[in-house]
C-alpha cells in the first residue's frame, strides 16, 4: 500500500500527483501532499478531489481490507514484482467485477449501438440483474467509465474507506501505544464488522430461504410437521420495507440485501447509503452499528474522535477538545501557517479549520483555505 510514499513519489516525479483540483479548478495549480495532513498543501482538498489514485492503488487497498474480513474470497493473493515493491512480497488485490454492455440507440433511423463500460458491478449476478441495479441508481452515480459516476465512485472509495484508518503506518507520529490501538481497531473492524451487501430480487431470496428450510428438514410431516411448516411460512418474509425510505421493495425488482442484526433487510439500490453522510455505500461495503449501516469513515468516528487536522482517528486521551470536536495535541495548529496554537483563545472557520490571529484575516490564507 504505502499510500503516502506513493503520493510523495508522484509529486516529486511530476506525475499524477500534480493533477489540478477538480473542485477548486484554476485556484489549485496541482496536488501537493502536505507533510502530515491528508490533503493538498495548495488548496486543502483531499486526494480524492485530484484523482491521484490509480485503479491499481484502489484495488490494492480494497484487497488488503477484504483479505482480513469474512469476505476474503473477494481478494486475490499476488506476488509483487520488483518494480511494484519488494520482489516476491505478498499482495492482495480486490477482485473487482466490471461489465461492458451494448445497447441499441432507438432515437436514430439507422441501427446504431453504444457500449457502456461499468467500472464496477455487483459480483455474482446476471448481466440483466446488474443492468437493472445500475439503472435504479441516479445517472451521476452509475460508475460508467469516463463519466461523473466513475469519479463519484473513486471519491467515495477514498472518503468512505480512509486508508489511514486501516494501516497505522500511514498515520503521523503515533506512539507505540497508539500504534497498537490503531492496529487492533483495524483488525477487529475488518474481521468482525465489515460486511458486503448482496444484490438479488427479493422473490429469489425468499425462494432460496424456503429451499434451505426444506433441505434442513424444518418442514416435517404430521402434526408437528404441519406446525413447523406453518411457523416457517410465517417467519419467511412476504414483503420487504426499505429501511431508508420506508416504502415497499418490489419482489421482482433488484434490491440490496444486508444484515444489521439476525434478519436480512432489503433496500432499494439508491437507498443503500451510510446513515451518517447519506452517500451510497461504495461497492456495497458497510459496517453495521446498532440498527444503522455506516461507511468505514463514520463507523470509525462512532467509536473514536477524528482529528480534523490530520483526518486520523484519535487513540489517545492526550488531545484538545473544543466545541464537541477533538484534535491531536501535536496537530493543534494553524491551518494556514502550521504554527502551534494555544488551546484558548483560537478561531475555528466554517470548515472546522483552526486559524491563528495573524492568518484569520490575512489574504494570504485565502487561496489555500478557500476564503
Amino acid at each position: 500500500m504505502e499510500l503516502e510514499s506513493q503520493m510523495h513519489k508522484m509529486a516529486l516525479s511530476g506525475g499524477p500527483a500534480h493533477q489540478p483540483c477538480m473542485k477548486c479548478q484554476e485556484n489549485c495549480s496541482g496536488f501537493e501532499l502536505h507533510t502530515w495532513r491528508k490533503s493538498c498543501a495548495r488548496c486543502w482538498c483531499g486526494p480524492e478531489e485530484h484523482g491521484v489514485d490509480s485503479d491499481v492503488a484502489e484495488d490494492q487497498r480494497l484487497g488488503w481490507l477484504l483479505a482480513g474480513s469474512r469476505h476474503a474470497h473477494m481478494a486475490a493473493r499476488r506476488r509483487a514484482d520488483a518494480e511494484g515493491g519488494a520482489e516476491g512480497a505478498l499482495r492482495y488485490v480486490y477482485k473487482r467485477h466490471r461489465m461492458i454492455i451494448t445497447r441499441p440507440l432507438t432515437s436514430r433511423k439507422d441501427p446504431t449501438f453504444e457500449s457502456l463500460a461499468y467500472e464496477w458491478v455487483p459480483p455474482g449476478v446476471s448481466q440483466a440483474l446488474a443492468v437493472g441495479f445500475m439503472s435504479a441508481l441516479p445517472d451521476d452515480k452509475q460508475p460508467v467509465a469516463g463519466t461523473e459516476g466513475e469519479r463519484y465512485r473513486q471519491r467515495q472509495l477514498c472518503r468512505q474507506l480512509p486508508p489511514h484508518d486501516r494501516d497505522p503506518s500511514l498515520c503521523h507520529d503515533l506512539s507505540p501505544a497508539e500504534v497498537r490501538a490503531a492496529a487492533e481497531f483495524a483488525r477487529r473492524c475488518a474481521a468482525e464488522t465489515l460486511a458486503v451487501g448482496a444484490v438479488c430480487r427479493p422473490k429469489d431470496f425468499i425462494a432460496q430461504l424456503q429451499q434451505a428450510q426444506d433441505k434442513d428438514g424444518t418442514r416435517g410431516e404430521g402434526k408437528q410437521g404441519d406446525k413447523n411448516s406453518t411457523d416457517q411460512e410465517e417467519s419467511s418474509p412476504k414483503e420487504f420495507l426499505c429501511p431508508t425510505c420506508g416504502l415497499s421493495v418490489g419482489v421482482e425488482e433488484p434490491a440490496v440485501l444486508a444484515r444489521l442484526g439476525a434478519d436480512p433487510l432489503a433496500w432499494h439500490p439508491a437507498c443503500f447509503s451510510c446513515s451518517e453522510c447519506s452517500e451510497l455505500l461504495v461497492d456495497l461495503i458497510y459496517f453495521p452499528h446498532g440498527d444503522r449501516p455506516l461507511c468505514g469513515r463514520h463507523y470509525g468516528e462512532a467509536l473514536f474522535p477524528r482529528c480534523p487536522a490530520c483526518d486520523e482517528l484519535i487513540f489517545s486521551q492526550d488531545c484538545v477538545r473544543i466545541g464537541g470536536r477533538a484534535w491531536h495535541r501535536k496537530h493543534f495548529s494553524c491551518a494556514a501557517c502550521d504554527a502551534t496554537l494555544p488551546e484558548e483563545p483560537c478561531s475555528v472557520d466554517d470548515g472546522e479549520r483552526l486559524l491563528c490571529r495573524q492568518c484569520k484575516g490575512s489574504a494570504a490564507a485565502g487561496p489555500r483555505l478557500g476564503v
